[in-house]
């Protein structure tokens, strides 16, 4: 696979603008130190199976995902955080490299690298990359499930080729690895939008030929194996929780939203900016101009989300994060269209404007939110936004004038930008979304101390601050009693949601054992002298 000079100047950009948050941001206890915490226990106990979250299963998250978190846990020269981000880096990457070479030869190749900056010019596809979730590199095994699936349906189908060896070992793995990653739409959604892209072309007949029952008896092999591990390491309880009951309860409607359909095409409206508007456009027209003479690649591409959207509206679970699967795909089905249309289209420039004109408001925006949200009180801040705001203008200017897919790719260097603008305000941010400063103030004063009691009031997944010393002796407080007699000889910690809703524990600031961390409050024993320290 050669990657051209356009592509791979890319990715090294891509790469370089999220480095500054890479290795500033520390992870959220909202949901990221979760699974780092899960990683921590089944490292402490020798599982790699079976998770648990303060002594109950963890069984959101496939194994994959959760190995990831252990390897990250086990690297001494580098932050965890890091790790899990730089993961997530190198697997848009890695989605940029796999579409420019399945989907890019239907594209000339001054079109080719204006597609690939076209996925970054998304900002959400940018923003999940800097987040420690699983959803990326689950997007990159699907993208490349998916690239596979559509060479061999170009071979079988459309060049008539027998014996097509393509994707044999690479299409059930990648698959495999996508459910064992995150679930099953990791084996739905490319299933899907090969049934979909057969349907419009009527050729539902060849779906067994492109996709042979040797493959699902490989993955139907890998999965009973998985199944058998997790048995033997778990036991019954454990594994009838994993495979039975927790996809029964995302689908049958005990868990999750209720959000209608609907909602799923402005989510996918909403995180697509500022290409769902075009995407939607484009998509239409081509489809009832072209409908059977339109070539595979670009009904894969736009096939893709589409299958997505239908799939993640039907368990009660509905999980909007899966949309970014589906994104990536987008910008090469728009570049084709620009290609074959787009010079004499007028609502394409009209909708890319459309997409792009918010993005040029939040540096205005920020100005009037600013105060209610402190972490952003950053001249990087500022200036990311203000990046944004002037690559803003010049892609609407590029796009009005000239050609909409420059426009579009100016407003991805913006986004670039901005990106590695925005890392140099994670220090500041950090206060208002990681423990990790009253984390490690913990840790220190109770193994100096040898007290390892706390009562905490306001704050989300507090067993995760086992993490800074798992002999932490954790006890749940609430606003009425964190100030009694119970809780003052252990050390007390007031998260800010409890600071800003319970006016009066404002007051335990002034005490001389009182230290805050970031926007957390950190209560010292009051039998314990107080030492003087710096770490505030």
């Amino acid at each position: 696979m050669r990657i051209s000079k356009q592509i791979l100047l890319l990715c090294i950009l891509v790469f370089a603008s999220a480095l500054p948050a890479v290795f500033y941001r520390e992870l959220s206890p909202v949901s990221e130190l979760n699974y780092i915490a899960a990683a921590q226990d089944a490292i402490d106990d020798g599982r790699f199976f079976s998770f648990f979250e303060d002594g109950a299963p963890f069984t959101q998250i496939p194994p994959l995902y959760m190995w990831l978190c252990m390897l990250a846990i086990s690297i001494d020269d580098l932050p965890t955080s890091s790790v899990m981000l730089l993961t997530n880096v190198i697997s848009l990457i890695g989605i940029i490299i796999l579409l420019d070479a399945h989907f890019g030869t239907m594209l000339r190749s001054s079109y080719r690298h204006k597609a690939a900056i076209l996925i970054v010019s998304m900002p959400f596809m940018m923003t999940a990359a800097l987040l420690a979730q699983p959803i990326v590199f689950f997007s990159l095994l699907v993208v490349a499930a998916s690239c596979f699936i559509k060479e061999r349906t170009e071979q079988i189908i459309f060049q008539q080729s027998t014996n097509v060896e393509t994707g044999n070992i690479a299409i059930p793995l990648f698959i495999f690895a996508a459910i064992f990653t995150n679930g099953f739409l990791g084996f739905a959604i490319p299933l899907f939008t090969l049934a979909l892209v057969l349907l419009t072309i009527k050729k539902l007949k060849y779906f067994f030929i492109i996709l042979p029952y040797s493959y699902f008896l490989i993955i139907l092999a890998l999965v009973a194996l998985w199944v058998g591990l997790t048995f033997i390491e778990a036991g019954y309880s454990y594994t009838y929780r994993l495979f039975i009951t927790e996809p029964l309860v995302k689908l049958q409607g005990e868990a999750g939203s209720d959000h209608n359909f609907a909602f799923y095409f402005f989510a996918f409206w909403l995180l697509s900016f500022p290409l769902g508007i075009s995407a939607a456009y484009a998509a239409f027209k081509l489809l009832l101009s072209e409908k059977r003479q339109i070539e595979p690649s670009p009904i894969f591409a736009i096939a893709m989300p589409i299958a997505t959207l239908i799939l993640i509206s039907i368990p009660s679970s509905k999980d909007v994060t899966y949309v970014f699967a589906s994104l990536p795909s987008l910008a090469y089905f728009l570049v084709y269209y620009h290609q074959k249309y787009g010079s004499r289209d007028k609502f394409l420039k009209f909708s890319f404007v459309l997409g792009i004109v918010p993005f040029g408001l939040l540096f205005f925006v920020y100005f009037f939110i600013r105060s209610k949200i402190p972490g952003l009180n950053s001249i990087y801040v500022i200036s990311a936004l203000l990046f944004l705001m002037l690559f803003s203008a010049l892609a609407i200017f590029k796009v009005s004038r000239s050609s909409a897919t420059d426009g579009m790719a100016a407003f991805g260097v913006g986004v670039l930008f901005m990106t590695f603008n925005a890392g140099f305000a994670m220090p500041e941010i950090n206060n208002s979304v990681s423990y990790s400063l009253v984390g490690e103030a913990l840790d220190r004063k109770m193994e100096k101390s040898q007290n390892f009691n706390l009562c905490y009031v306001g704050i989300n997944n507090a067993w995760t601050l086992k993490l800074y010393n798992k002999d932490m002796r954790l006890q749940l407080s609430n606003p009425e009693n964190i100030d009694l007699d119970s809780c003052r000889n252990n050390y007390r910690i007031i998260g800010r949601s409890a600071l800003r809703e319970n006016k009066d524990l404002n007051d335990l600031k002034q005490l001389k054992n009182a230290h805050m961390y970031g926007d957390t409050l950190l209560i010292s024993p009051e039998n314990q002298p107080e030492e003087k320290t710096t770490d505030e």
